[in-house]
Formats: structure tokens, sequence, C-alpha cells
């Protein structure tokens, strides 16, 4: 979880539990252990390239660096990654919706093949299943320090 985004020039206050070249700790989660996801389910890309937690590189940001997002990070709205796809309306896929394995564009967005939603590993050990109606408080959900309690579905 990198947070609301991944990439770090276009949102260089990483507010997530894991981006590149994180460092965080127990006691910078202000929100909470319990309100902080830390991991999440989505499927690779149709074409096997991006979703694989041990790759690393993701797509460049508008500096040319690769962060890893679309990897091993993505954050809750990661519309630079969607718009790198050439995904539009952007909007529409970014988030927590459902997906289909086929479609190129549900790599940039949380998803699973379970029914109704997927599931998060929170920053306190336990995992949840959140269901896609959980999708507007996602950005709460992934940030550390934003001062806010994420109420999930």
């Amino acid at each position: 979880m990198a947070g609301t985004r991944g990439d770090s020039a276009l949102h260089p206050n990483q507010n997530g539990m894991l981006y590149h070249s994180s460092k965080v700790k127990a006691e910078d989660v202000t929100d909470g252990l319990s309100n902080t996801a830390m991991v999440g389910e989505r499927p690779p890309s149709v074409d096997l390239w991006f979703g694989w937690w041990f790759a690393g590189a993701g797509y460049p940001d508008t500096s040319g660096q690769q962060l890893g997002v679309g990897d091993v990070v993505m954050g809750a709205r990661e519309e630079g990654y969607a718009q790198w796809l050439n995904c539009k309306p952007t909007a529409s896929n970014v988030g927590l919706r459902p997906g289909n394995i086929d479609n190129f564009c549900d790599q940039s967005h949380w998803w699973s093949q379970h029914p109704g939603g997927t599931n998060f590993l929170i920053a306190d050990g336990s995992v949840r299943f959140v269901s896609y109606h959980g999708d507007a408080v996602l950005p709460q959900f992934f940030t550390r320090n934003g001062g806010e309690a994420a109420e999930l579905p």
C-alpha cells in the first residue's frame, strides 16, 4: 500500500505503509494499526508483465523513475498508472472495483477473483475482506497518518 498514490514525482508526500524506499515504523502510523491497510490482493495483468510482488520495476513515472508502481506497490487512486496504461476514463480504472483477468485496464485498481470484494492485510497483522462498496473510504484506509479511521463495509 503506497497510500493515495505510489508515484512520488506526482505525489511526493508518501502517506502509506509500503512504497519505494519506505522505512515506516509502527509508531509512524497515527491512524492506528487496525485502521491502516498494508497489503492487498490484485491479480497480475493479462499480459503477465505487471502485478508480481517479486518483480518490482513498475511503470516509469513522469521523472522517468521506475518506483515499483503497478508491480510491488500501488495506491488507492493510482491515476498516473491508469493514464500510462491508456485506460480511459482514468477515474473508472482506479480504486476498489470488480475486475476481469482479461481486461488489460483492470491491473490499475484493486480487485480479486473472490465474489464481492478482496482481502487486505492490515498493519495490525489481521486480514479483512473488504467489499467493493468500500471504494469511497479506500484513501483513508490506505493512509497511515491522515487522522481518520476508515469505516469499511
